[in-house]
């Protein structure tokens, strides 16, 4: 049996790909930032909630657990989490650049090397880091997009 881990997949694209996962069989452990998108997202599909916040250690860790105690090791994983935050560059905030920075990057880095050893050990297994269009086009008032879409597809 499958198991895949999509984090921010309480709404929009991670909840689309946590539906299309779970319709093909797999068992799906649902990520947010949001406890309450979490819980909705999975009840919805049929997956399994977990809340926390990528781009810390504890709670990638935590998510990783849980998935393990219920479905055994996640066979697959999509860094789909994001955060973004609206404004011209000239007006973003130090600590604004900082959370995408930590969600974009930190948060890929941080499920991707938790997920690895047992991919390894398996010698089977599939990461899929999601970028939106944004990513690659970015877009008026979306200053730090494209440089996610870079940092993650590197």
């Amino acid at each position: 049996m499958n198991t895949v881990i999509v984090t921010g997949a309480g709404s929009g694209i991670g909840l689309a790909v946590a539906t299309k996962l779970a319709g093909l069989g797999y068992n799906v452990v649902v990520n947010d930032y949001n406890e309450q998108s979490a819980k909705e997202a999975a009840e919805r599909i049929g997956g399994l909630p977990v809340q926390g916040d990528v781009s810390q250690e504890a709670d990638v860790a935590r998510m990783l657990e849980v998935c393990i105690a219920a479905f055994g090791a996640p066979t697959h994983l999509v860094n789909n989490a994001g955060h973004v935050h609206q404004s011209r560059f000239v007006d973003l905030e130090p600590a604004d650049f900082d959370r995408m920075i930590a969600v974009h990057m930190r948060g890929t880095f941080l499920c991707t090397r938790a997920v690895l050893p047992h991919m390894i050990a398996r010698k089977s297994g599939c990461v899929v880091n999601m970028a939106s269009q944004l990513g690659q086009i970015g877009g008026w008032n979306w200053s730090t997009t494209p440089p996610r879409r870079q940092a993650s597809s590197a």
